[in-house]
């Protein structure tokens, strides 16, 4: 449980502390950090800050949102083994990025409240998100360069990433489809929103963020429905051949399959045509016993 309250816990704090900031000036002083409001228009401490308003706005809250993504895909991968500094380490980037994805979206900028009064990095100024992505980065590079041998799988069939290449490749090559489907999706509701703003709304002021929210939520609700149907087709996809062996064995194992239904053969389409030879296998293995078991006359 710990493992989600902690993050939650942790992104609910920053932009507590974000919200404050926006609303007092000076928050105060702690040892050598001083508390004060900085709006930061790049990343951390300041980087990319001179930037157009295009490549601040949206390219590095894009690469942030596909860097939460592809860490969350690690740590769902990784989330059953023993690598718990991987793994927090993992949850301290996702926290961080999201948070600064989120004051992005609310102010178009992200929120700095924590500056050091003094030395080097005197003029850094930062905020809880930043520190978590900074002990994430040092978290993951330890794991990736001090202790390498535990991120990797074992060399067995059942460890390897590509145990049935040619149906693996092609449920990637879906989901990639699905994925550029809902890009398309998104770039229109976009465009539509635009649209309705300058053409309809003439004059009007730039629509709020709970436009964007409700517009963009309705627009996700509505593939709910055809997101539950391609998942339920997918998913047969993968059972379909499994529970037909399965039935199969059961059958053989309750007596035999007569005739033509010892043959265990999958449709057209159906992965796992290996089992098919597996099949048939242990019909010969079958028809070896039995033949083997009757009395010599």
């Amino acid at each position: 449980m710990r493992r989600i309250l902690l993050p939650i816990f942790a992104l609910a704090l920053d932009l507590a502390l974000k919200t404050w900031a926006t609303r007092v000036t000076y928050l105060g002083k702690f040892g050598p950090l001083k508390m004060e409001l900085h709006w930061n228009e790049g990343v951390f401490a300041g980087l990319f800050s001179s930037s157009a308003a295009l490549i601040n706005q949206v390219f590095l809250s894009s690469v942030s949102m596909l860097m939460i993504l592809f860490l969350a895909i690690l740590l769902f991968i990784y989330h059953k083994d023993k690598l718990p500094i991987f793994q927090w380490s993992l949850r301290a980037l996702i926290v961080g990025f999201l948070s600064n994805i989120i004051d992005r979206g609310l102010y178009g900028r992200v929120v700095d409240y924590l500056r050091i009064e003094s030395g080097p990095l005197e003029h850094w100024a930062f905020n809880l998100g930043d520190v978590l992505i900074l002990m994430g980065m040092a978290g993951a590079f330890y794991q990736l360069f001090i202790r390498p041998a535990e991120l990797w799988f074992n060399e067995t069939a059942r460890n390897r990433i590509l145990i049935e290449k040619r149906f693996q490749l092609r449920m990637s090559l879906h989901l990639c489809l699905v994925l550029l489907a809902v890009w398309v999706g998104t770039v229109l509701v976009s465009l539509l929103l635009f649209r309705v703003w300058t053409d309809v709304l003439p004059g009007q002021e730039t629509p709020p963020v709970q436009t964007f929210i409700w517009a963009y939520g309705a627009f996700f609700m509505l593939l709910v429905p055809p997101m539950v149907f391609y998942g339920l087709w997918l998913s047969r996809k993968l059972i379909g051949p499994v529970r037909a062996f399965e039935n199969y064995l059961t059958k053989l194992g309750q007596g035999g399959l007569p005739g033509r239904d010892r043959q265990f053969k999958l449709r057209q389409d159906d992965s796992f045509k290996r089992l098919e030879t597996l099949a048939k296998q242990i019909e010969e293995r079958d028809r070896t016993a039995t033949h083997s078991q009757k009395p010599v006359e």
